[in-house]
């Protein structure tokens, strides 16, 4: 039986990791719609300021030339005049909470930031899932000799990006989700070099970036790889690996599970089953003072996390926009058993 077990988690682990040339997060090829490229200041400066300091990001956006302002015969104006047309034309140097973009066309640099801000905000506010990351540090390396060179981010932190006008710039914030190691280049490169990256500091102000990544130029180097210091805002999808990380961190927690146990045996122990609430019953039988629910719930919600509540595991399923997501977010709250969503 823990053999059968056994086979069927490893079964789960190939099916939620992708580790073909679709996955961006091995396989980095930068969209023109979705990568921004920060060209100053520095991936350490940028770092320091955004993880240790914790201070936003202002996305500078070069001001768009306007030919109807120019004036059609500069010769005839006073040396003066010449002279102060000619200061308002230079450009603004950058100020110390600015990002410069390698993308320095304004109208294609304000549209990207707009795809990204939208998806990364759909996707959050659907699935609960931060896709939009600065990525610190590209893994320049090669699956065989003589093969193409592949490159891969490093390191990811979570970000969102707000604005608070039209007329307002860009902005890069923190969320309060930890920085990770690229998860799908972390398993390409135990599973396929027995190459275990350096675990995150604990403190980022004792070891910086350069220091964290020096550690990974000098395991790149023993194979002839190669790491550079570039920083990227992009979008990088990898919430199935934390599902793989999970199994693969917990494997024997999970295989002695009774409801891991249920589906790898294909039965279903009466001990886990139970009694679906009655929405319409609901108010007779549930005071609302010891529901605790921390957003509203509407009936059919509510007879669900009265029904985990007493012990019972339930799948729910239901079209986009009937409260999955919100549903949830309510049940890992609470005291519950097993919700799958």
């Amino acid at each position: 039986m823990k053999e059968r077990i056994d086979s069927c988690i490893n079964d789960w682990k190939r099916r939620l990791i992708d580790l073909t040339r679709r996955n961006r997060l091995i396989y980095f090829v930068p969209k023109r719609s979705s990568s921004i490229q920060i060209v100053e200041p520095t991936p350490s400066e940028v770092f320091n300021r955004f993880v240790i300091e914790e201070k936003p990001l202002k996305c500078f956006i070069p001001e768009e030339d306007d030919e109807s302002s120019e004036t059609p015969i500069q010769s005839e104006l006073p040396l003066g005049d010449l002279e102060k047309q000619s200061k308002s034309k230079d450009k603004r140097q950058r100020r110390s909470e600015e990002i410069i973009c390698k993308t320095q066309e304004s109208r294609l640099l304000r549209s990207v930031l707009r795809n990204l801000e939208r998806r990364s905000r759909s996707d959050f506010e659907e699935r609960g899932v931060r896709i939009l990351h600065l990525a610190f540090g590209i893994l320049e390396w090669q699956e065989v000799e003589q093969s193409e060179l592949i490159r891969s981010p490093l390191l990811l932190v979570p970000v969102e990006i707000k604005r608070k006008s039209v007329l307002d710039p860009y902005e890069i914030w923190p969320t309060d989700e930890e920085i990770v190691i690229n998860p799908a280049l972390e398993v390409k490169l135990r599973n396929d070099f027995r190459i275990d990256l350096p675990a995150i500091p604990e403190d980022w102000e004792e070891i910086d970036l350069t220091n964290y990544l020096q550690k990974i130029i000098r395991l790149a180097s023993k194979r002839g790889w190669s790491v550079f210091q570039e920083c990227w805002i992009g979008l990088f999808s990898f919430h199935k690996l934390v599902i793989y990380q999970d199994l693969n961190a917990h494997h024997e927690l999970i295989k002695n599970h009774p409801i891991i146990i249920d589906l790898c045996e294909g039965k279903i122990r009466k001990e886990n089953t139970g009694e679906f609430q009655d929405p319409s019953k609901l108010d007779s039988s549930v005071d609302p003072k010891e529901s605790y629910l921390v957003l509203d719930a509407d009936s059919s919600q509510l007879a669900c996390i009265e029904t985990v509540k007493k012990g019972t595991n339930i799948v729910i399923q239901g079209p986009p926009g009937t409260g999955k997501s919100q549903l949830s977010r309510l049940v890992s709250r609470g005291e519950t058993q097993t919700l799958q969503v």
